[in-house]
């Protein structure tokens, strides 16, 4: 299997159910180099915000430590890659 594939379904698995009991979905994982980008979305669909990203960021840091404690984390919105 290829690995950036791996990470992304790994952390995806890890973090859903959690990020989905904050009230946000995630919508992708986008791993690069020592990156691990985390696009979400507000389930009630109003913007994000800085403070919806440093939220979902405080819960899931400690969480993906223990398996990707190399990378560093980012969490944004799908509409700042646009």
């Amino acid at each position: 299997m290829n690995k950036k594939l791996n990470i992304e379904q790994q952390v995806k698995d890890l973090i859903s159910e959690e990020v989905d009991g904050l009230g946000y979905n995630v919508v992708c994982v986008q791993p690069e180099k020592k990156t691990i980008r985390i696009i979400i979305e507000r389930k009630d669909e109003a913007k994000i915000q800085i403070a919806d990203c440093v939220r979902v960021h405080s819960l899931i840091r400690p969480m993906l430590d223990s398996v990707l404690n190399e990378y560093s984390v980012e969490v944004s919105s799908p509409g700042s890659f646009n």
